[in-house]
This record gives structure tokens, sequence and C-alpha cells, in this order.
């Protein structure tokens, strides 16, 4: 269930998954009210997700996205490598290529929580 969130300064609604005590506005940064989900509003803007804990960083999601990336053409890589030049030096391209992607997989995830903090203040 959803809850939703009035600011009296912007005249908005805000919805989020949990539950906020002392949620403040992102525009103003005034307190907010609890409203019921049945209270109509006069020019109620809902903005959906304005902050919810998917509400993820697109740099995060970017290196997410990258690393997987890394990883998969690493792998091909090394197939690769390992059918030209011998299964040893594949296997270290493979090795190299994936740690260098879960670095960035790492990274990502780093940043996410980040944002996940941010969210919360």
């Amino acid at each position: 269930m959803a809850h939703r969130y009035y600011c009296e300064n912007c005249k908005k609604v805000y919805e989020s998954v949990v539950r906020r005590d002392g949620f403040k506005c992102p525009n103003c940064k005034s307190l907010t009210k609890e409203v019921d989900g049945d209270v109509k509003i006069k020019d109620e803007k809902v903005l959906q997700g304005a902050i919810s804990s998917d509400n993820k960083n697109q740099i995060g999601k970017l290196l997410n996205f990258v690393g997987v990336i890394i990883i998969v053409l690493s792998i091909i890589g090394g197939i690769i490598i390992a059918s030209d030049n011998g299964v040893g030096i594949g296997i270290v391209v493979v090795l190299y290529g994936s740690f260098n992607g879960i670095l960035a997989c790492a990274l990502g995830e780093v940043i996410n929580l980040l944002q996940d903090i941010k969210n919360k203040k």
C-alpha cells in the first residue's frame, strides 16, 4: 500500500511505498502531512515513485550494465583466444575480464546504495 504525503507549500502529493515520519518535500524541503488514499486534493499532482526504494541512480544502473557486458565479452574473448593460443591464456583472459566486470558491478551497486541513503533523508 502506498502512503501519500501532501506539501502545503508546493500543493503536490507524493507517494511512497514505505511509511516515513517527518517526510520532507523534495522541492521546498518543508515537512509534509500524511493524507489518506481516498482524499482528493485540489490541483493534485501525484509524482509516482518520487521517494521509493526503486529510485536508482542512472550512473549506478549504467555501471551494472557495463559490468555485465564486460563479463560476457571476456568469456567470449577467452573462448576465442583459447581456441587459437591455448587454454591457459584463454582462462587468464576470462578471469581478468570477469574480475573487472565484477568491480564495475560493485561500483554501480555502491552508487545505488548511496542514492538510497540520500533518498531516505
